[in-house]
């Protein structure tokens, strides 16, 4: 996503993000990952591991399951939240990811945003990140993790 030591950037160069919140997990996607967010319709087959199917007009489409990818629940059923994030994955896949609120666009310093160490990566449930930047939420400063869609795969989330 950023690469710091190959250009050179100045305190204006920002990346749009869309925010939301998974659990106590505030995760970002770069705003040209993300098609578009439309109120959930209902879930068909909400019961294969990570993922669950989603009719929309006449495509089908992936729900994943990111409180489970993130090992942050034991159930089976994804949760259904009240909004869902449309996403191209890199293979090309159209899928989903239900959210409980909606999600807010952030514009990011590019300065900001730094890469996960892989130890990091290694030794907790945020394999799915690859950046992270500190952002001041009402005050407190706030990690906000991005996402990255090379490791947001349907075949990894089986």
């Amino acid at each position: 996503m950023v690469n710091h030591s190959n250009q050179t950037l100045s305190a204006t160069d920002t990346c749009k993000v869309i925010v939301f919140t998974i659990d106590n997990y505030w995760l970002a996607l770069p705003i040209t990952n993300v098609l578009k967010i439309i109120n959930t319709p209902p879930l068909v087959n909400a019961k294969q591991n990570h993922l669950s199917l989603v009719h929309i007009g006449d495509i089908v489409l992936t729900i994943l399951n990111l409180q489970q990818m993130l090992n942050l629940s034991h159930s089976e059923t994804p949760k259904i939240g009240k909004f869902l994030l449309i996403l191209q994955l890199t293979t090309g896949e159209i899928a989903g990811i239900p959210l409980d609120e909606p999600p807010s666009l952030l514009e990011l310093p590019l300065v900001e945003i730094r890469s996960l160490p892989e130890s990091y990566l290694q030794s907790t449930s945020l394999k799915i990140a690859s950046h992270v930047a500190l952002i001041c939420q009402e005050e407190t400063p706030q990690e906000l993790f991005i996402l990255d869609l090379e490791k947001i795969q349907i075949s990894s989330a089986s």
